[in-house]
């Protein structure tokens, strides 16, 4: 008969042995100034605004019906939500124009590390002043100008994170 330590070892191998070969989700991340739950159709608060290609979105993975910011201004909350942190804890990063403190790190960059494929566009920091590992690597994942389309562009085209080394 088996002992519950070599029961136990077999499932946790067992679980790990899944989770390496389980896909990982993907991770589509949307954030907007002065955006709340009228300006989007699918929360049906108003019959004018239509917004399909969110509403099929939301449908298909997370609706939040009470997201707070942490902070009123726009540099902050961004912060905030790039880190995991109260706005309060980010030193300069709590300032519209501030910048990130460097001890902290950010969603995109740890999953970048694991091996996912991340970016941004437009407005994912500031306006402040990247100063230090936020340079060479941006707290928000590479940027991509032309967008979307130029983000899935270089993702089923380039080598993954893992890959570049």
């Amino acid at each position: 008969m088996v002992d519950f330590p070599m029961k136990l070892f077999c499932i946790l191998l067992l679980a790990t042995i899944c989770q390496v070969n389980a896909k990982r989700p993907n991770i589509l991340f949307c954030i907007a100034d002065d955006w709340g739950a009228p300006h989007a159709s699918i929360y049906g608060n108003d019959p004018v605004v239509k917004t399909p290609a969110f509403d099929r979105i939301a449908r298909e993975g997370a609706l939040f019906h009470h997201a707070y910011v942490s902070s009123p201004s726009c540099t902050p909350c961004r912060n905030s939500l790039m880190t995991g942190q109260w706005h309060w804890r980010l030193k300069g990063g709590a300032n519209l124009y501030g910048t990130l403190p460097q001890e902290v790190e950010t969603y995109a960059r740890l999953l970048q590390q694991s091996g996912y494929h991340t970016g941004s566009w437009r407005k994912s920091f500031g306006p402040g002043k990247l100063k230090g590992k936020f340079l060479q690597d941006h707290p928000a994942g590479q940027i991509y100008r032309k967008g979307f389309e130029e983000f899935l562009c270089l993702l089923y085209t380039s080598p993954s994170p893992r890959d570049r080394g």
